[in-house]
């Protein structure tokens, strides 16, 4: 028997869902009404890095791979002036409620009951590390179109494949309590230019997650980490707002 679906796969959907069905964007397609909703909203504050411009795609969903499920809605998407490198911003951030985190313990539970031979205790990951993780497994070609592991006793070792920075950097970059960097594997270049993407996540708990994808030229890459550190303190968690 497959595996459930991961949690956040789900969770993901539902949310997709709900905001395609609006009639409108949450935000003018302006960075700067960008900026104000996570500002006010989540208490997230973005500022456009230094000799990058708007390139106005709002809502974009971008897939890990075409043929699985795997992807989130981005928007802003911003390019630097020398056309090396692309940074998509979250277009809505993470913010699991309430109900969500009780429905991944429901899925899990009825997981270990369905399947208990099988099932490995270390993909019961939360959030981020889950849908990080996921989106790892269908960029390597380990889940099928529908979102399960191709094999049950599949075993991902998340730190094989991913950087995590915390303590001291994490909050004097982003305030964040860590920052998780993953390569992704892609299909084709995007925009048939870019070959290469980091996955960039931002998280502080009790806090909504800041998921961006980092797109390079075999220059661009070069320099990644110059382009990253570019980033820093412009996003930035802020006070919430009650």
């Amino acid at each position: 028997m497959k595996n459930k679906k991961q949690t956040v796969f789900i969770l993901f959907f539902l949310i997709c869902s709900n905001l395609l069905a609006q009639d409108d964007l949450l935000y003018q397609k302006t960075f700067a009404d960008y900026a104000n909703y996570t500002s006010k909203k989540y208490g997230v504050i973005c500022k456009m890095p230094d000799h990058f411009i708007d390139l106005n795609k709002y809502f974009e969903l971008w897939a890990i791979r075409e043929k699985t499920h795997a992807g989130y809605f981005y928007g802003p998407v911003v390019q630097s002036k020398n056309k090396e490198c692309i940074l998509m911003y979250p277009y809505e951030p993470f913010s699991a409620t309430d109900e969500d985190s009780k429905l991944g313990k429901v899925m899990t539970s009825i997981n270990e009951k369905l399947n208990p031979q099988i099932v490995n205790k270390k993909q019961n990951m939360t959030f981020p590390r889950s849908q990080i993780a996921f989106e790892l497994q269908a960029a390597y070609g380990l889940l099928d179109s529908d979102g399960y592991n191709l094999r049950d006793t599949i075993s991902f070792d998340f730190n094989k494949y991913v950087t995590t920075i915390s303590g001291k950097k994490a909050l004097e970059m982003f305030n964040a309590d860590s920052i998780y960097l993953y390569e992704i594997p892609l299909d084709h270049p995007y925009q048939n230019k870019y070959s290469y993407c980091t996955g960039m996540v931002l998280y502080k708990q009790k806090r909504a997650a800041m998921i961006f994808k980092w797109f390079f030229t075999e220059k661009g890459k070069e320099k990644e980490q110059e382009y990253i550190n570019r980033l820093s303190n412009l996003v930035w968690y802020d006070k919430m707002i009650n």
